[in-house]
């Protein structure tokens, strides 16, 4: 008998754990993997920025520095921005073509020029919220990022900064 109810314990918990489990076609990773391009890319980003993208993620994998020089189309300024982003997740569909989609987080800082009205420079903080694919055996990324921006300098207030952008990467 308690051979039984132990092997009926087992089978119940084995359930759960299958029913709790994400799909078998994707793979959530919470440590980078060693895939895709490595050292230095160049690249376009559109958005709010548009302009310039750089890229270095060393081949860890795990973290990368973007820099950003650019326009920005409705305040009429030329924009800078360098964040450093760690991976924090990377989503993988083994039954698909090879590409991972890292999710990164990070912080920056954000640079813009006066404008031709008379508005003086701004500093900001930025906190990038960003996801990108990246192909296994091919030299390039795409991206996505969504960016709250604190502006500290000339006064405080919050702004949003959104781009999406590619890189090929050297190396």
């Amino acid at each position: 008998m308690l051979t039984l109810l132990t092997a009926l314990a087992l089978q119940t918990a084995a359930q759960a754990q299958e029913a709790d489990a994400p799909p078998s076609n994707v793979v959530i990773e919470e440590e980078p993997i060693e895939a895709g391009p490595a050292e230095l890319g160049l690249g376009v980003i559109l958005g709010a920025p548009t302009g310039l993208s750089l890229g270095y993620r060393p081949s860890s994998q795990s973290h990368i520095v973007n820099v950003g020089l650019a326009w920005n189309i409705p305040q009429q300024r030329v924009h800078a921005h360098i964040d450093y982003l760690r991976t924090v997740y990377v989503l993988i569909d083994p039954n698909g073509p090879d590409l991972t989609f890292p999710f990164n987080v990070g912080v920056g800082a954000r640079f813009q020029s006066w404008d031709g009205n008379g508005n003086q420079a701004g500093i900001g903080v930025r906190l990038p919220l960003q996801l990108t694919m990246v192909p296994k055996y091919h030299p390039f990324d795409v991206f996505l990022e969504f960016v709250p921006v604190l502006l500290l300098y000339p006064e405080t207030k919050a702004r949003l900064d959104g781009a999406l952008g590619a890189r090929y990467f050297f190396g």
